[in-house]
């Protein structure tokens, strides 16, 4: 995991971090599973589009169904690249916990933006200033 990416930078920033703060991927990821009783990952390969000759790089994306709604929680759909598992899953705590804007899936899942700060305080308790 790159310390200085953007990424990074926006996943400390959104839960009030401090900046020498570990990403705890593992502690996460069980919070995520204890919660919801599920998280599963995607990769999306790499590919051309031959009439553009765009190149679309390989992608991935957490995704978890929750009990309480029909929406699926995803980390996908937002202007951030993610090159890797702790990419996706940061992406994923970014876009939920983040104030959701009106009209969006977020918007109307927004009870999820406290949970996942509740589980943010719980697995970076000692370091954090509160969120």
């Amino acid at each position: 995991m790159d310390r200085d990416s953007v990424v990074f930078k926006d996943f400390l920033k959104v839960y009030n971090l401090p900046e020498n703060s570990l990403f705890k991927r593992i502690e996460l990821e069980n919070a995520l599973i204890d919660r919801f009783e599920n998280l599963s990952y995607n990769k999306y390969k790499g590919w051309v589009n031959t009439a553009t000759n765009e190149e679309y790089p390989t992608r991935y994306a957490v995704n978890l169904d929750t009990n309480y709604s029909i929406y699926s929680l995803y980390s996908s759909g937002t202007d951030y690249e993610t090159n890797s598992i702790e990419d996706a899953l940061m992406v994923f705590f970014i876009k939920y916990g983040r104030e959701p804007k009106e009209g969006t899936d977020e918007y109307y899942v927004e009870t999820y933006k406290k949970i996942l700060h509740d589980i943010i305080n719980e697995v970076y308790e000692k370091e954090k200033v509160d969120c």
